[in-house]
């Protein structure tokens, strides 16, 4: 079950973000950092044990948690399944559990907002926004107009970030 929630969480991002024109529009907005961390790894990292099956994921996930119980004392240690909600991390922690309903931050259909969000954007950015400018230059075609222009495209590219970014945070900050 882990394994399928994740190939089809994260791991369609990362298949939508492997290609052009996600790459650049990762690059430029500085979204590959946390992509790369994910994929990126030396070795046999999470990514290529879930891609390379249920057995492959399951035999990564038993030796994490194996090594994870081997570095952590008992007494510092709760392994714990995000469905049981707050009782067993409260008491764990010695706190008593909030009267809030608990949080889940890694929704499938958050991600998948945020990787259509992502998807869009980037094909906005690098052809639907180019393809635009051009058409403007061709219908106004003199010096002053295509100087003009090339600020015009400055304050979109500038905005364009801006605006991204500030999108992809809200979607990001509901994740």
């Amino acid at each position: 079950k882990w394994q399928q929630s994740c190939l089809n969480s994260v791991g369609r991002y990362l298949d939508v973000t492997e290609k052009w024109p996600c790459t650049w529009f990762h690059t430029l907005f500085g979204l590959d950092l946390p992509r790369d961390a994910i994929i990126k790894l030396p070795g046999l990292n999470m990514w290529e044990a879930i891609r390379g099956g249920e057995e492959s994921a399951t035999d990564y996930f038993n030796r994490h948690v194996d090594k994870v119980k081997k570095h952590v004392p008992e007494e510092k240690l709760l392994v714990f399944e995000v469905q049981e909600g707050w009782k067993p991390l409260c008491k764990f922690l010695d706190l008593p559990v909030p009267d809030m309903p608990f949080p889940r931050t890694n929704d499938t259909k958050r991600i998948l907002l945020f990787t259509t969000v992502c998807f869009l954007m980037s094909w906005f950015t690098f052809f639907v926004l180019p393809l635009l400018l051009i058409f403007a230059g061709l219908y106004l075609m003199d010096t002053a107009s295509l100087l003009y222009l090339l600020v015009v495209l400055g304050l979109l590219i500038l905005f364009v970030k801006l605006y991204v970014m500030s999108v992809l945070q809200t979607i990001w900050s509901y994740c």
